[in-house]
């Protein structure tokens, strides 16, 4: 939907465009968050490959949700570069 307003005493003309697909997208930003700590919880070793392959979407978009979790305090990565592992903070 879009909204116009004319505001000729102060020489405006506003457009507003209202986007109702953002909640959409956040419920399924959160779905997926919930099937990666689901995985993470089954296989904490599980990589971005593994993880992407798993859900069926981009790495890159397995890269920003893990970003956003750790951000979130909601998994931490527990050891080396080699050998470590996911940690779901519950």
């Amino acid at each position: 939907m879009i909204s116009f307003v004319d505001d000729r005493d102060g020489c405006l003309f506003i457009a507003t465009v209202h986007r109702s697909e953002l909640s959409a997208s956040s419920k399924r930003s959160e779905k997926t968050e919930e099937v990666i700590l689901h995985l993470l919880r089954e296989n904490p070793k599980m990589t971005i490959k593994e993880l992407s392959d798993a859900i069926g979407i981009a790495s890159r978009n397995i890269e920003m949700q893990l970003s956003k979790l750790k951000k979130s305090k909601k998994i931490e990565r527990i050891g080396p570069d080699k050998g470590d592992y996911w940690k779901v903070n519950d």
